[in-house]
């Protein structure tokens, strides 16, 4: 695989690495690609958490490569420090309560956009290779602060290619993702902790949707990101979808279900793709991959792996 290659001698740098995604992918590249790797960093403001990471990972980390940074994406200084000698960033950290960022949308803000925007600008000052950014289905047509700061976060990892200050030197890209299985807090926590209580489940309406992957699947996803991505694109893998009812009933068939009404923000179905970027979209047999206009100026879809894809169109031409 090119990826192998690629994380060779690298040093690697996780963002939001004590959260469900970025510690899965500390775990895939450890348990798939210790030997290869330079050295993990692995960023969070959490010390407990940090610390309870290293614990974790020190029977796998043999050779000492895993490097804890504690610190914020909101702390540009200290993030233009971490980020020297790192080839590979992946930045998961995000603040992501749908209901709290309706209440506290600046909170929101400064580490989903701002946050976000220390980390291009780190990555440019330092030569760092290449950067992934995990998205959300949230970012489509955002309803919610959440999704909006991360839709623009998308747009601040698209533009950055183009910048006369970097000009595809360092390569930007974006991955989004729906639900995560078993992530921290998630609909399947929930459904174990009332099945094991005896509880009734709260649902906030009975047609509510969402895609799912897996952890595993999401981790493998981003490395695979890494050795593909020319700069600018939004790779998205193809997922499972499902109603919540249907889940619920499915791990907790006794449950009593009660109908409340969706949270401020909360969208009844996600959509993986807008109808603008279908015209700007492409389809293989595992994933599709968006390539925005500005991307495509300067550096045409038929120069890249994209143009053994096909083309994804909301109209009976393409563009």
């Amino acid at each position: 695989m090119l990826i192998d290659n690629f994380l060779k001698n690298k040093v690697i740098f996780i963002t939001g690495a004590t959260g469900t995604v970025g510690g899965s992918v500390l775990r895939y590249i450890i348990e798939n690609f210790y030997d290869d790797v330079k050295a993990i960093k692995v960023l969070s403001r959490d010390e407990y958490k940090l610390f309870k990471l290293v614990e974790e990972f020190k029977p796998l980390d043999r050779n000492g490569k895993i490097i804890p940074r504690l610190g914020d994406i909101r702390d540009r200084e200290a993030i233009a420090s971490y980020l020297s000698g790192v080839d590979v960033v992946i930045h998961s950290a995000a603040l992501k309560r749908v209901e709290f960022g309706e209440f506290y949308p600046y909170e929101v803000i400064k580490t989903n956009i701002e946050g976000t925007k220390n980390i291009v600008d780190a990555c440019i000052q330092n030569k760092v290779s290449r950067a992934v950014l995990i998205s959300t289905d949230k970012a489509v047509e955002p309803t919610s602060i959440y999704g909006a700061t991360k839709l623009c976060a998308e747009r601040l990892f698209i533009a950055a290619n183009v910048e006369e200050r970097n000009n595809f030197k360092t390569l930007f890209s974006i991955v989004r993702f729906g639900n995560i299985v078993n992530s921290r807090g998630s609909i399947f926590e929930i459904i174990q902790d009332r099945k094991n209580k005896g509880e009734p489940i709260e649902l906030t309406h009975p047609d509510m949707s969402r895609y799912w992957i897996t952890k595993e699947e999401a981790s493998k996803f981003v490395v695979d990101v890494i050795g593909i991505m020319t700069g600018g694109e939004i790779f998205i893998p193809k997922m499972s979808y499902a109603k919540v009812i249907d889940i619920i009933k499915e791990l907790y068939p006794s449950a009593e279900i009660v109908i409340t009404s969706p949270r401020p923000g909360e969208k009844i179905n996600e959509s993986l793709i807008s109808e603008y970027e279908k015209n700007i979209a492409f389809d293989s047999d595992n994933m599709f991959v968006i390539y925005p206009e500005i991307i495509n100026s300067k550096k045409p879809y038929d120069t890249t792996f994209l143009r053994n894809m096909r083309k994804l169109c909301a109209y009976s031409t393409c563009a």
